[in-house]
């Protein structure tokens, strides 16, 4: 990736001796005299911050210098007049492509080192003890599926799709002669029919 910057920055007219590499921008930026000009690959390399950006361009502007990126041809501190839309526009887009690579380098980072990433798989443990407490009382009293919810702080569907995956029997009530059975079918939808 290095050298194919390096190319870009030939390309664009910069003397292979004056091509820096991992350097401390305002390294950089210091040594900078009135007349020159900082070119950058990508303004990334250069901060990752609108707040950055604008320190960074106040103190080339501040040496009588410019600065000019290759793959953000909106910022060109060379160009005569200013159209705002393209400058906000492209502040937009910078903020939303540095936000994005941190976040991939982040995520890359936890990959590397052996962390998950993403949601974790299965029902978190303080959650799996509200859903069997939640089973023994649906087991040992009369409590309705919404009453025992209700207490332990469940959501009724998914109190539904637990006790579902669990191989747990639903009681039905008749609503002929109002007695209760039991039955393996799978949980109804919870917002519709009768009070379980």
């Amino acid at each position: 990736m290095i050298r194919k910057d390096i190319d870009k920055l030939c390309a664009a007219g910069v003397p292979l001796g004056r091509i820096t590499v991992g350097a401390d921008c305002m390294t950089v930026v210091e040594r900078l005299r009135a007349g020159e000009r900082l070119e950058v690959c990508s303004l990334g390399d250069v901060c990752t911050s609108v707040s950055g950006l604008l320190r960074v361009l106040y103190a080339v502007a501040s040496r009588g210098a410019s600065l000019r990126s290759q793959s953000d041809p909106w910022l060109d501190m060379e160009a005569k007049g200013c159209n705002w839309m393209d400058l906000i526009g492209g502040l937009l887009e910078f903020m939303s492509r540095s936000t994005s690579e941190r976040t991939k380098e982040a995520l890359r980072q936890r990959k590397l080192s052996g962390q998950s990433v993403g949601r974790p798989k299965g029902i978190p443990p303080e959650r799996l003890k509200r859903y069997r407490a939640g089973v023994m009382l649906y087991r040992s009293s009369g409590m309705s599926v919404r009453e025992i919810c209700a207490v332990s702080g469940l959501e009724v569907r998914s109190f539904y799709r637990y006790m579902k995956s669990e191989g747990i029997a639903l009681k039905r009530r008749n609503e002929v002669n109002g007695q209760s059975e039991t039955e393996s079918a799978p949980a109804p939808d919870p917002t519709s029919g009768p009070e379980l």
